[in-house]
């Protein structure tokens, strides 16, 4: 789960391959299926899910997502069951479907609570806040990222970063780029690692558009090292839908604030005709199964 979306939102990639990926996927549920591990076989879907959407593979990882709800309400693990929707909800995100993206994230955040998981409800409250402001509902993005951190507050853990990058996303598209300014900074200069000539595209992104605001041209240019991490970056194999795009292209909240977007759900490439009787709903609450040899199919395609 190296290269799954949330862990290189405010932090250096691993920059794994996608092949490295499934791989390692593939010998995960082999190994899920040997134990006859039902909630075992459900956490590989979902990862499988968080990982293909990172290489731009949402038709695949929409299958594996729905499989791995479907086992985890099978079996009636409440955990799992909140991490797929939470795993959906980051995917309708990436797709610009807000309604179906604040449906599984509310359905996600609210199974979190109920279990009392602050694990949980840490991961998943900036995500719903993304939601809302994809529907340009800030005073609802407000209250849930208050419920992690202040907006002034500076940010102590892998969580508060999140929540702190969607802080910045927020005063941007409330007319504050000086804010927004101020957070994407503080979150490059605090990224922990020691990965220092490797961008971090969303929070690069973040500031450009402050800064593009704010008429302060002169401070964004492009450096070497951020021309050559990009072609690191896609020789790996990533998809720009999943890391945001290139600080020297467009920008990255296109995909997440553009009024209008046409959602993309639709028009998916699915592996296979013969999975679309099985694609009917890719809600989040209409699972469908998905045999041993559909689920390696998908990660193969």
């Amino acid at each position: 789960m190296d290269s799954a979306p949330e862990t290189i939102e405010t932090t250096y990639s691993s920059l794994r391959t996608r092949d490295e990926c499934v791989q390692d996927i593939e010998e995960a549920l082999s190994l899920a299926f040997q134990t006859n591990s039902q909630s075992g076989q459900a956490f590989v879907e979902m990862a499988t899910s968080l990982v293909l959407s990172s290489f731009g593979e949402f038709g695949p990882a929409l299958a594996h997502a729905q499989e791995a709800l479907r086992i985890a309400t099978t079996i009636e693990h409440q955990e799992w069951i909140v991490a797929t929707n939470g795993a959906l909800g980051q995917l309708y995100l990436l797709l610009l479907e807000s309604d179906r993206a604040v449906a599984c994230l509310e359905a996600a955040l609210a199974g979190a609570q109920a279990l009392g998981s602050m694990i949980w409800t840490g991961y998943l409250t900036p995500y719903l806040a993304l939601a809302y402001l994809l529907r340009r509902a800030f005073p609802r993005a407000e209250v849930v990222l208050k419920a992690i951190m202040p907006r002034e507050q500076q940010p102590s853990n892998f969580f508060e970063r999140q929540a702190a990058l969607v802080w910045g996303e927020l005063a941007l598209a409330q007319g504050e780029p000086a804010v927004a300014l101020r957070i994407a900074e503080q979150l490059l200069v605090s990224a922990p690692g020691d990965a220092r000539p490797q961008p971090i595209p969303l929070l690069l992104a973040l500031k450009g558009e402050a800064l593009l605001a704010l008429k302060r041209l002169e401070r964004w240019k492009t450096p070497n090292w951020v021309r050559s991490s990009d072609r690191l970056y896609q020789s790996s194999g990533a998809s720009s839908a999943h890391w945001g795009r290139s600080p020297t292209c467009s920008s990255a909240r296109t995909r997440r604030t553009v009024s209008g977007a046409r959602p993309v759900t639709s028009s998916l490439n699915w592996p296979r005709p013969s999975m679309k009787p099985h694609c009917k709903s890719i809600s989040c609450g209409q699972p469908w199964p998905l045999s041993r040899s559909e689920s390696r199919s998908l990660m193969r395609q």
